[in-house]
């Protein structure tokens, strides 16, 4: 299938003219809509309740301790990124505050924001 770019709503339109000049594709039923809502909502929920593991167990306070320290020492406060330091902080202790032989855990958004606080950790993530 052809890729397509639409920029506006009146490009779109047209763009489905071109593939169903008469009209007669089908539309989703309510039941359909309601279906792909609640599947779509359950992903949503999914993806931001994940949590990725790092370590074992028995190191989890050794490594909230250390990217507390590395929040503290090497991250720059920013004007636009000042509420995810926070946020990220808060997510560490919470880790860390948790009880004792669970491994340490953070959610995609936290891990994502540390590398975009050290873009020179960047290339170390990647293949």
């Amino acid at each position: 299938m052809a890729e397509l770019e639409i920029n506006s709503v009146e490009q779109a339109k047209e763009e489905l003219k071109k593939i169903d000049p008469e009209g007669k594709l089908p539309k989703p039923t309510p039941e359909e809509i309601k279906e792909a809502y609640e599947t779509f909502a359950k992903a949503v929920s999914d993806f931001n309740n994940k949590k990725y593991e790092i370590g074992t167990p028995e190191r989890m306070r050794e490594i909230a301790d250390y990217l507390l320290g590395f929040l503290e020492k090497r991250v720059f406060w920013t004007k636009q990124g000042w509420m995810g330091v926070i946020r990220l902080n808060q997510d560490i202790q919470e880790t860390r505050d948790k009880a004792v032989g669970s491994p340490f855990s953070l959610s995609y958004q936290a891990l994502e924001f540390i590398i975009l606080v050290r873009p020179d950790l960047k290339s170390r993530t990647t293949a």
